[in-house]
């Protein structure tokens, strides 16, 4: 009978020193004078301990896993309640690093008196690496490995409140690269994903140990600078040395490529004092130095804030016109220099009077539709209503002349702008060859295939196609290979100095001989003078458009201009 219980006591023990052996927790049973009685295989496992080396006898051994501190600590809480459960950091054997869930429970006898310490151990290394895995992409741009926006502005919040409490000063840098769309949108993501790494890096070598450095997504980064490099002169000096790196060319595989960037920088305590206005004033003094032409630094000031403000206004502004089509056209008319017979008009937008209580001037209000996306509605309020009036006048009999109307980058990438298109000329009972659609020469070189199918769309349908501002852009011959066009206009900065300026005088020249050898008509834009176009006739110019003849003007007073000429024609 006693051989069966010794028996099923030794089964008993095999059953639990197999369960303990197989388990993934690391587990030790040790008396209460520290010596071993028992540890699995995991407990070596965790521990970092090479298959052929038993570990030592004592629980000393494993507790300088856990350093001097550690050690302490749990030994005064075992003291204390006979318990210690918490997470630990261990050096293992092998010289690694991890984590552990440490619990330590003591065993008592009948009478109470603690006989054994239960250890078990969970490995937590591979959870805490995915902890600050996961910590790292929520504060670290993926593409560069810098901080990202969060990381950024929780920094920024910091270095604003010590500047608060110790009387000292940060600067917050926006940082915008000039060229990379085109470059992205041309060569594709993957290109400019090394565009941007690579200019990343170059920013960095001008970051100290004081100053933090993150790319808040596409294109754009923010330096925070704290301490003495805050000083305006400082942050002056730091932005001339990053203006100057960034412009230097770029070389990726066999190509030179020329970005450079658009900085705003905001001063704390100078320009505000919390994060969230610091950077709006940075990013609005980067805006600023956008609108200047891009590759150069801008200081926030009150004056660009008043800028803001307006621009804010007129934005508003051109919402609740679109919504009332609150716009007003007027025409300007184009010569024939050889007849001086009006051959076409150009439809010109304007505000109504009392939009804004202040006039604004399409110089103004059309970059700012333009950049916010509402110069697509705009544009198709003035197509219908120039098509509108159009039909008027040839109900007055007004026939020979051409319809042009403008057409901007932004309306290139309307889907559905080629139907409307159709949907206009036949509504208004108007033939395409009697439209034509102005595009600049910088937008048409820079149009994506989307773009340039409607382009090819329209001059298949019947419209003309006309290059304007010429001169003012890539002046390449790109843009006749690429698209057919019907006609040039040169822009009014060549007419201006025309009769005085030799420089202009050859340029006009070339391209009225270019144009005359690819069989397309050349206008001149803003003549307005006896001067101006008497050298245009020498150069033998077709058309021209300006004051000199007649400013842009109200429907009915062109029209007045339109019938006189065709009586006065027709006597």
């Amino acid at each position: 009978m006693e051989d069966e219980r010794e028996s099923s006591l030794r089964l008993r023990v095999e059953v639990l020193k197999r369960v303990f052996d197989e388990a993934t927790e690391g587990m030790l049973i040790v008396s209460y004078d520290h010596s071993i009685y028992y540890y699995n295989k995991a407990f070596k496992k965790i521990l970092g301990f090479p298959e052929d080396r038993e570990p030592g006898f004592l629980l000393e051994e494993y507790l300088e896993f856990l350093g001097p501190k550690q050690t302490k600590m749990i030994r005064e809480r075992l003291d204390q309640t006979g318990t210690f459960r918490g997470e630990l950091p261990i050096r293992r054997l092998d010289g690694s690093e991890g984590y552990i869930l440490l619990t330590i429970e003591t065993i008592v006898d009948e009478k109470g008196n603690g006989t054994y310490r239960f250890v078990n151990c969970t490995d937590l290394s591979e959870l805490k690496q995915m902890e600050e895995s996961l910590e790292r992409s929520i504060l670290q741009d993926a593409l560069t490995g810098l901080p990202n926006r969060l990381m950024l502005l929780n920094t920024l919040e910091e270095s604003i409140e010590r500047s608060r409490k110790t009387g000292g000063r940060c600067a917050l840098i926006s940082i915008d690269l000039d060229q990379f769309k085109q470059i992205n949108d041309t060569l594709g993501h993957r290109f400019g994903d090394q565009v941007i790494i690579a200019l990343a890096e170059r920013i960095e070598d001008h970051i100290r140990e004081s100053d933090l450095f993150g790319r808040i997504g596409g294109d754009e980064f923010l330096i925070i600078l704290q301490g003495p490099r805050a000083e305006a002169e400082k942050v002056m000096n730091t932005v001339d040395a990053l203006q100057e790196d960034l412009s230097r060319p770029l070389i990726l595989g066999e190509r030179e490529y020329s970005v450079g960037a658009s900085m705003g920088i905001a001063l704390c305590p100078d320009d505000a004092a919390n994060a969230a206005e610091l950077l709006k004033y940075a990013d609005m003094a980067l805006f600023r130095a956008k609108e200047l032409g891009g590759k150069r630094s801008q200081f926030y000031s009150e004056e660009i804030n008043a800028s803001f403000l307006r621009r804010f206004e007129i934005e508003h502004a051109l919402s609740r016109a679109i919504q009332g089509r609150n716009f007003h056209l007027v025409f300007q008319p184009q010569y024939d220099l050889a007849s001086a017979r009006i051959i076409g008009v150009e439809a010109l937008v304007r505000f109504d009077e009392g939009v804004l209580p202040y006039r604004v001037s399409p110089a103004e209000f059309i970059p700012i539709a333009e950049s916010v996306g509402l110069i697509v509605p705009i544009g198709r309020i003035v197509l219908e209503e120039s098509c509108r009036i159009f039909r008027d006048w040839k109900a007055h009999g007004i026939g020979g002349v051409q319809l042009s109307v403008n057409l901007s980058r932004k309306q290139l990438g309307d889907e559905t702008f080629v139907s409307f298109v159709r949907e206009c000329l036949e509504r208004y009972a108007i033939a395409s060859h009697e439209v034509e659609f102005e595009i600049t020469e910088t937008a048409l070189m820079t149009t994506d295939s989307n773009a340039r199918e409607l382009i090819h769309s329209l001059r298949s349908m019947g419209c003309r196609i006309a290059v304007d501002d010429f001169g003012t852009g890539y002046s390449n011959l790109g843009v006749f290979k690429e698209f057919t066009v019907d006609r040039i206009k040169i822009d009014r900065s060549f007419i201006t100095d025309l009769p005085d300026s030799e420089t202009d005088r050859a340029i006009v020249g070339a391209t009225i001989v270019m144009a005359k050898v690819l069989g397309l008509r050349v206008v001149a834009e803003g003549v307005e003078s006896d001067d101006q176009l008497g050298v245009l006739r020498i150069l033998g110019c077709d058309e021209t458009q300006g004051n000199y003849f007649m400013a842009a003007s109200d429907p009915d007073d062109v029209l007045d201009v339109l019938l006189k000429e065709r009586r006065i024609g027709n006597s």
